[in-house]
């Protein structure tokens, strides 16, 4: 009896250890999609000309369109980056409302006319994170915390063979994001993407890019509000990209 009682305690030790093991393993990337990653780095100019890209500003038209596809609105943005010290700033105007947004590290500032906002800071902690994510591709998708998940094969609208690889970042707190990189099958270049975000999916495709001190940056996108099958229901917004220096 003492055996038998002995050797019940033994395995449901065992059965807990393991059980907390499996629950307490972080997700991690697999190797196709890791490879397809790697591939489009290179396409795009390498991981060591990346590294060497240390400040950086470009001027970035967006247009916000309508349904229809006219465009709603217009406004410019100056992106100003220090890389190497983590530091940058966005600046725009936008109905005679001169904005600033800085950062230095985790700390964010947002000026309205010089005078401090204090409102919305999860949106501009966002919009800062966003602004070097959406630029640096495929670059950030190496960052700590991002995952990725080879999906296989589909065609996007200009007939182009394009290989998918699911992000997500499970370990970030707050962040239900869950994107689509789409990478072509014969050059590795990354031709666009798909973002899931509050139950809503937009495509982002990648139209014109240009070279800058050995790597790929784009000049021109353009954003559709679409569905989970990525079929167009009407567009969003083009940005351009001008200036890079």
């Amino acid at each position: 009896m003492r055996n038998f009682l002995q050797y019940t305690i033994v395995l449901l030790m065992m059965l807990f250890i393991a059980s907390c093991a499996l629950f307490n393993k972080s997700p991690k990337s697999d190797k196709k999609s890791k490879e397809v990653i790697a591939r489009s780095i290179v396409k795009a100019g390498g991981a060591e000309a990346m590294s060497k890209i240390t400040e950086l500003r470009y001027l970035k038209k967006v247009q916000l369109l309508a349904n229809d596809g006219e465009k709603e609105s217009e406004l410019f943005e100056i992106h100003t980056y220090d890389l190497a010290a983590d530091k940058g700033k966005i600046e725009w105007i936008n109905n005679a409302v001169r904005s600033k947004l800085s950062y230095s590290g985790d700390s964010i500032e947002f000026t309205k006319n010089s005078q401090y906002d204090t409102t919305n800071h999860a949106y501009w902690r966002e919009k800062r994170l966003a602004s070097q994510k959406v630029l640096f591709m495929p670059w950030k998708l190496n960052d700590e915390g991002a995952v990725g998940q080879y999906k296989g094969l589909t065609t996007l609208d200009d007939s182009i063979s394009v290989e998918i690889v699911e992000v997500s970042y499970p370990k970030v707190e707050n962040n239900t994001e869950l994107s689509w990189y789409y990478f072509d099958t014969k050059t590795g270049a990354l031709r666009g993407y798909m973002i899931k975000n509050d139950n809503k999916y937009s495509y982002i495709q990648t139209v014109a890019e240009i070279e800058f001190k050995g790597i790929m940056l784009p000049s021109k996108r353009s954003s559709y509000r679409v569905d989970s099958l990525r079929n167009i229901q009407f567009p969003l917004a083009q940005y351009e990209y001008y200036n890079y220096r």
